[in-house]
């Protein structure tokens, strides 16, 4: 690896119908940050509930809502005879059936709000991989830009165009074949949040933010290649969009691909001339071996 890209991490980046958007991007020195509904794996960020086991819990509860009842009355007289009157009558199976819908649609809800909420950036460890190439420069037409780790960690948050002080954390992405399980914290989180209750549920813990940062960082091994890493809100709420909209940060150096036109290669190097920073291209190796070589140009 050139030394001038050590401790440096990668954006693939396209140069055909996103070619505006990711030059000016570049040249104003932003980073902007995508939300996981947008992501090509429908697992990313994908909130993970074993709807059955909270049925299951559901319905041991059932068990015992006469009890619940009596204790009601001492509270709440008027709701608790209507609750018994519902209970006892013929509608109770329907009832059943329509509040397990009820929190199926809720769990339903979250899962899709937080793919719209959460808010990520995405960098890879390599720049010589012919699969990231493929997937996310166009087939190599497109351009890499690296970054300083520590410059990125360390970059301005801009909501729109109004500097927030906000808290942001480069993390690498685990890979394995099970997805962080969320289903106690999302029941917690119904019972506290979205369902009526007469209970004290105050006291319910709020989802952690480690389990939540796990959740952002955590891919299927068969995403493995990427070798990626991740910027992400610190602190990580789904009730809410995160305002945060960019980061500004300087390049370190930029790739252009294998394929990309003398055209966009000329335009690229303006830029990197403009901000002083190595500009370099990816090239077929000559050897008997399917490999990338990278030669300094600017």
């Amino acid at each position: 690896m050139e030394k001038c890209l050590d401790n440096c991490l990668f954006r693939y980046r396209k140069l055909n119908n996103d070619a505006e958007k990711n030059v000016e991007a570049l040249k104003k020195n932003r980073l902007y940050f995508s939300t996981p509904a947008n992501f090509n794996d429908p697992y990313d960020n994908r909130i993970y509930v074993d709807k059955d086991k909270i049925e299951f819990v559901i319905r041991e509860n059932w068990e015992y809502m006469d009890d619940f009842l009596n204790r009601l009355q001492e509270s709440n007289p008027t709701v608790a005879h209507f609750g018994r009157a519902l209970w006892m009558s013929n509608k109770k199976t329907e009832f059943q059936i329509n509040f397990l819908n009820t929190i199926n649609d809720l769990i339903d809800q979250i899962r899709k709000n937080y793919r719209n909420y959460m808010k990520i950036i995405c960098f890879s460890e390599e720049y010589d991989s012919e699969l990231m190439w493929s997937h996310y420069a166009e087939n190599h037409k497109g351009f890499l830009i690296a970054y300083e780790k520590e410059d990125i960690e360390n970059g301005t948050i801009y909501s729109k165009d109004k500097n927030i002080n906000k808290k942001i954390k480069l993390s690498k992405v685990q890979y394995t074949n099970k997805q962080v399980d969320m289903t106690e914290s999302i029941h917690d989180y119904l019972l506290k949040y979205c369902l009526p209750s007469n209970l004290d549920v105050s006291n319910l813990p709020e989802i952690p933010n480690r389990l939540l940062t796990d959740m952002a960082t955590t891919k299927s091994e068969s995403w493995k290649y990427e070798k990626e890493w991740r910027l992400i809100p610190r602190i990580i709420d789904i009730s809410q969009e995160n305002p945060i909209s960019y980061v500004e940060i300087k390049p370190k150096a930029i790739i252009a691909g294998t394929q990309c036109t003398n055209e966009d290669k000329k335009a690229l190097v303006n830029i990197a001339k403009g901000k002083k920073i190595p500009f370099y291209e990816m090239q077929i190796s000559s050897g008997i071996q399917y490999s990338l070589e990278i030669k300094r140009i600017y």
